[in-house]
């Protein structure tokens, strides 16, 4: 099933959307997690089943027939995720290092429901969110299984900074599924070159140093590990002097980014 994808909108306009419901936005891997006679499946909207990666949300208790939507994440609070530690987990399938990440809480997944697709094997895409949404508190939540908290626009918007949130998603009440979802982010994408890097072993780079472009200035460490990064000597070698492209929230102090989050690296 093809998951919605909301449209963008600035935070200028939030008045706009007042008789809306608001959503913190969660940082993660967007997925459904799925009880279709009585396997419990993670699956992205492409089809991929993602069981392998996140075995801890395998056990995860769901009525049959049951489709959420959600996102794989971190959670810290109801507010905020945490997308750098989220990296080391995300495509990952080394199943001895997904092992030792278990056993932290730091590194232990769980499944942010905000939606539901699929109620006792019939589809309620076509009903309006606040019916969907009594339909989703009857699902009883875990240490695993969160449901998003919901909000005015005004309650939510002075949390977006007290918390650190990526943003929010506004949902028309009266709407069905594919209809009407806004998303709005606390995110600034900005290029940043590679001044260095660190290791915290002679086996991998674990954080760059950025710098701006314009004026030198140093800027902070990003994490560079993960499975998306390469981790060889020739990598390390490209590294200084390239253009990383992080994103991260819009205040910072000293104008530094602020949580950032490494997206990309161009060379030459």
């Amino acid at each position: 099933m093809s998951l919605n994808k909301p449209k963008k909108d600035e935070w200028k306009n939030l008045k706009n959307y007042s008789d809306y419901i608001a959503e913190p936005k969660m940082d993660g891997e967007r997925c459904t997690l799925q009880n279709i006679d009585g396997e419990i499946s993670v699956v992205r909207d492409s089809g991929k089943v993602k069981n392998t990666m996140y075995p801890e949300l395998l056990d995860i208790d769901i009525p049959d027939g049951t489709v959420l939507d959600g996102e794989v994440c971190i959670p810290k609070n109801d507010y905020y995720a945490d997308f750098n530690t989220f990296q080391l987990r995300m495509n990952l399938q080394d199943n001895v290092k997904i092992q030792q990440y278990l056993k932290s809480p730091d590194t232990t997944v769980s499944f942010v429901a905000f939606d539901i697709l699929q109620h006792d094997y019939n589809k309620v895409i076509d009903e309006p969110w606040k019916t969907r949404r009594g339909i989703l508190e009857t699902i009883p939540t875990s240490e695993r299984l969160k449901r998003i908290t919901t909000h005015t626009p005004d309650e939510l918007y002075p949390m977006v900074q007290k918390y650190g949130m990526e943003g929010i998603v506004l949902k028309n009440k009266q709407s069905p599924y594919e209809r009407d979802w806004v998303k709005m982010k606390n995110i600034v994408e900005r290029d940043f070159r590679v001044s260095g890097y660190n290791t915290s072993d002679k086996r991998f780079i674990s954080t760059i140093t950025i710098e701006d472009i314009e004026s030198g200035n140093p800027m902070g460490n990003v994490t560079y590990f993960g499975p998306r990064f390469p981790q060889t000597e020739d990598a390390a070698r490209k590294l200084k002097g390239s253009i990383a492209v992080i994103q991260y929230l819009e205040s910072g102090a000293k104008n530094k980014p602020r949580f950032p989050v490494l997206k990309e690296i161009r060379h030459g």
